[in-house]
């Protein structure tokens, strides 16, 4: 089957993520990016989205099939709309939607045949997460590949770009959590200067949200030896309601 555009309707941060990474990893493959476009579906498109921000994905009638996928759960299929042949990429939730976007440019980039699909994907774990070891230094415990990936000493001013680059290799593979510090980080980790560092590096709204990833920090470790820390670390603290 031959490709000839990439339909991705909707206006939400996570749907212009799908257009670019479609943009990006089809002109790389290709030489030359397909058309990604909103609206219109031609014949030989490939059609993202959901029933709620998809007209041509709705017009399917998987509405049933998708919500028993949940919202991180897709459909890959072909399939007609009108009296078009199109492969459509469906789920129930825009990140399922990101998640089969990435998994119908892996079938590309492996040479896999794309004419008859009919792939279906449900996550059995709810919370896939890695787990640093990153030290407020900018050192890693037990680490041996070089220092973190955090620039802590230039958030949360500076974003680093290789923050978009974890995030998309994260989101790539299904991963939707992040644990940024090492578990015996020290308690200044709390501090609202350091809150507002992590809340920008975490993969944040502008890059890791969009694609579901959370970032949590390790707390249960920190020693209680400053008067500047709470004297719980219950999600129910006062100190703790803006994590």
């Amino acid at each position: 089957q031959s490709l000839r555009q990439v339909v991705v309707e909707g206006n939400s941060a996570t749907a212009g993520i799908i257009r670019g990474e479609l943009t990006e990893g089809t002109a790389s493959m290709f030489g030359t990016a397909l058309p990604v476009v909103q609206q219109g579906v031609a014949e030989g498109a490939l059609v993202i989205g959901t029933p709620a921000n998809s007209a041509a994905i709705r017009g399917l009638g998987w509405q049933t099939e998708l919500t028993a996928l949940g919202p991180e759960g897709y459909r890959i299929r072909a399939a007609r709309i009108g009296n078009r042949q199109v492969t459509a990429v469906a789920s129930d939730g825009e990140i399922g939607a990101l998640y089969g976007a990435y998994h119908f440019l892996r079938l590309l980039q492996t040479g896999q045949p794309i004419d008859r699909l009919d792939i279906t994907e449900r996550p059995k774990v709810q919370l896939r997460m890695l787990n640093h070891w990153d030290n407020m230094n900018g050192t890693i415990e037990r680490g041996y590949a070089g220092r973190s990936l955090w620039q802590w000493n230039e958030l949360p001013g500076t974003l680093s770009p290789r923050y978009v680059d974890y995030a998309r290799a994260n989101a790539s593979l299904g991963i939707n959590g992040v644990s940024l510090n090492n578990v015996s980080s020290r308690p200044e980790m709390l501090l609202p200067a350091w809150i507002a560092k992590a809340s920008r590096s975490q993969p944040s709204p502008s890059l890791g949200n969009t694609r579901s990833i959370g970032a949590p920090l390790a707390l249960l470790a920190l020693p209680r030896y400053s008067n500047e820390m709470p004297t719980t670390y219950s999600p129910a603290a006062a100190m703790l309601q803006g994590l």
